[in-house]
């Protein structure tokens, strides 16, 4: 027999083998993808009541959102709170707006015009600390403007801090979508910063501070513990002031426990490519490195930028190539299986997240690589955050 006869069979088989492999192997790092996912228990179905609480809601320039906002706050179902929002030097109508608003069911609605921001302050923990200045209540819950609350909302609240034996609870809301970019991007961030939660059935232990979570979306203090750690005055330079405040409660002995509210808390975090960009590219190498550490949040970013490709946009590239004849039937093979099982995985996960159709999986390396490039611009863009027409210089984690 011819040796080339005999090795083109063999060929094949590796051929075949190899394609195999590659699919077998992508195969499992994605059921590794999955297997990391972390989410916060749900808060509570039954309400309970506490003492007086203090709502402060930072506002710079949401006009479009606080009356949303406030006029749900005022319905709570809750015997005693009231409701502080904090003008942050808007340039629309937001106080306006906030003052025309009726007290509802609160004791009482306030509007209070921010100071100038100090040199060496945020905009956010500055409009956080005015009003938590001037709050009179026993439990603090900071809560942003673009939030929307049920009625129910803060008894569920009360009800999984009885649960936890909770100092600090932060509650994580749906997540509402619009525009197509917004269906598209917001699934694959949401991914990402699941899988790197800690496990979240019980208050972070005080020994691993840095894994402690919170979403300044929903905050709830009690007083003693806010002011056990110098409040917002503690994290006054943090960009990522949310991650800050849990884990220097977690430091400091005040147990801090994350609750995922349901549908009980809405949220709309951006509504364009452009916000959608700029907000998660200011939060996303800071938030690592307050996680992990400078040196292996750096190390991680860079292990995401390199790896992120291959997971999710190689199988596309491979299948164009596979179909255009580059490649052969069994690279066009391997490529068909691994694509169909991403596209299957980020249509559930974007159904999931953002109530998307299945043409949200089959495009889903659009949503890869726009979160690829926001990871990208994060890691890149030092300390030097603009924000709301604001420059900042953001600390940098130790």
């Amino acid at each position: 027999m011819d040796a080339r006869e005999a090795s083109g069979p063999t060929a094949i088989a590796v051929t075949w083998l190899g394609a195999v492999a590659v699919a077998a192997g992508w195969l499992a790092v994605l059921v590794l993808q999955v297997a990391r996912l972390r989410r916060p228990r749900e808060v509570p179905a039954r309400e309970e009541g506490g003492p007086f609480v203090s709502f402060i809601v930072p506002a710079r320039n949401e006009a479009a959102n606080i009356e949303r906002c406030v006029g749900s706050i005022v319905q709570s179902r809750w015997d005693e709170f009231e409701v502080i929002v904090v003008d942050d030097q808007s340039d629309d109508d937001t106080g306006a707006i906030a003052r025309s608003l009726d007290r509802g069911r609160a004791k009482d609605l306030r509007v209070i015009d921010g100071r100038p921001l100090p040199e060496g302050w945020v905009g956010k923990p500055w409009a956080c600390w005015q009003g938590a200045e001037v709050a009179r209540g026993e439990w603090l819950l900071f809560t942003d403007a673009d939030t929307w609350h049920s009625p129910e909302a803060l008894g569920r609240t009360a009800a999984a801090i009885a649960e936890d034996g909770a100092d600090v609870l932060s509650v994580t809301g749906y997540q509402e979508v619009a525009s197509f970019w917004e269906r598209l991007v917001q699934p694959h961030v949401f991914f990402l910063m699941v899988q790197a939660f800690p496990p979240l059935h019980r208050p972070v232990p005080r020994r691993k501070w840095r894994r402690a979570v919170a979403t300044g979306q929903y905050l709830l203090f009690k007083r003693k513990a806010y002011d056990g750690i110098g409040g917002h005055e503690a994290v006054k330079d943090a960009v990522v002031e949310d991650l800050k405040l849990a884990q220097l409660s977690t430091r400091a002995g005040y147990a801090v426990a994350i609750r995922d509210g349901g549908t009980s808390l809405k949220t709309r975090m951006y509504q364009s490519l452009g916000a959608i960009l700029e907000g998660w590219s200011k939060n996303m190498s800071i938030g690592a490195k307050q996680t992990y550490g400078p040196v292996r949040g750096q190390l991680l970013l860079a292990g995401m930028l390199a790896s992120h490709p291959l997971l999710w946009l190689a199988p596309a590239v491979a299948l164009v190539a596979a179909a255009a004849g580059f490649v052969g039937v069994p690279m066009l093979t391997s490529a068909a299986i691994v694509y169909a099982c991403s596209a299957v995985l980020w249509a559930a996960v974007s159904k999931q997240v953002a109530g998307g159709s299945a043409l949200f999986g089959v495009i889903y390396p659009l949503g890869a690589a726009v979160l690829w490039i926001i990871v990208a611009r994060s890691a890149l863009r030092g300390s030097r955050i603009t924000w709301k027409g604001r420059d900042f210089k953001a600390s940098v984690p130790s």
